[in-house]
């Protein structure tokens, strides 16, 4: 049975992480951690549950757990273009004016693949590119220099864009993006799995040959040995 941990980075992703959890013919395989940001990054180094196979997050949070090298395999959260496109429309409907007045924060990803759709739909929708937490916080005050009325993101971008007096729309996620990560973190377990069962198939022959045998990797240190 695989354990599978899901950083929800706000109370409206960990929801949808319950909601799914209820659908798994084992949801105690799947926990549900409400954090996010530098806070995922301390929870996943220091408390993570001895055994996990994988970690999903979405977006930035994904990038920096993967960044600060924590050992189990990080599955990204898609973030698809259907998800942004309705929270444009909600940003529109709920604060109409000109397209240009309302801005997404985001990964370079998810705008490269959808502002040449937007073009199609005749909207002008402002892209601020993010690489880490820190430049939220600058395209924060970017957005406000530039008049932008309201801004699409996740919970920090709406923590920091309500600080700095703009409106924000929370970027929801769906349970299909979510069977969609955890389908690709049941994938890359099984690998591991294969990987582990190849190994001990190995040893087990290394063992029952009589010479002593010493494996070495490509920087010359030895990588396994027979008893």
């Amino acid at each position: 049975m695989p354990n599978f941990v899901f950083i929800a980075a706000g109370s409206e992703l960990a929801e949808l992480g319950y909601r799914f959890r209820e659908s798994l013919a084992f949801p105690s395989s799947f926990t549900v951690v409400e954090t996010k940001m530098e806070h995922a990054v301390d929870y996943c180094l220091h408390k993570l549950p001895d055994g996990t196979d994988a970690i999903i997050a979405r977006g930035n949070t994904a990038n920096m757990l993967r960044a600060a090298r924590i050992p189990v395999p990080i599955v990204t959260l898609p973030i698809k273009d259907s998800e942004l496109i309705r929270s444009i429309n909600t940003a529109s409907a709920l604060y109409p004016g000109e397209d240009s007045r309302i801005a997404y924060i985001g990964l370079e990803d998810v705008i490269r693949s959808v502002s040449e759709f937007l073009k199609t739909l005749h909207k002008e929708i402002r892209f601020f590119q993010i690489e880490d937490s820190r430049d939220i916080q600058n395209c924060i005050r970017q957005a406000k220099q530039e008049h932008i009325q309201v801004v699409i993101g996740g919970e920090y971008t709406k923590e920091l864009a309500e600080a700095q007096g703009l409106r924000c729309v929370l970027l929801e996620s769906t349970e299909s993006s979510l069977k969609e990560a955890y389908d690709r973190a049941m994938e890359i377990q099984k690998g591991i799995l294969l990987q582990k069962k190849k190994l001990q198939e190995k040893l087990i022959l290394m063992n029952a040959i009589s010479d002593g045998i010493v494996g070495i990797n490509e920087k010359g240190r030895i990588s396994l040995f027979n008893q």
